[in-house]
């Protein structure tokens, strides 16, 4: 969802995420900031496949929030583990 703030995007987010818990277990919520976060610190550990799987791959609904909060230019994504684009590629080794 795209849209200025104070519309209740995250709150929507939220919600769908929250839902889908009550029927099947695999749903995440994350900021944008909080995922690089993770995925620096999992890379910093050597554990960055398995986190990654366990987080971005496992579950069946992954909402990240804020990401257009993070600056995404070529210098940025040198130094990430996992850029934003990289994160739902269609090659990423995950299908529906």
């Amino acid at each position: 969802m795209l849209g200025p703030g104070g519309v209740g995007k995250t709150y929507i987010a939220l919600a769908l995420c929250q839902c889908p818990v009550m029927a099947w277990p695999k749903a995440r919520f994350n900021t944008a900031a909080d995922l690089m976060m993770q995925l620096t610190a999992a890379e910093a550990q050597n554990r960055l496949r398995e986190y990654f799987n366990r987080a971005v791959l496992d579950p069946k609904l992954l909402v990240v929030d804020e990401i257009d909060y993070l600056p995404f230019g070529r210098d940025e994504e040198q130094d990430m583990p996992m850029a934003p684009r990289q994160l739902g590629s269609p090659g990423a080794g995950h299908s529906n």
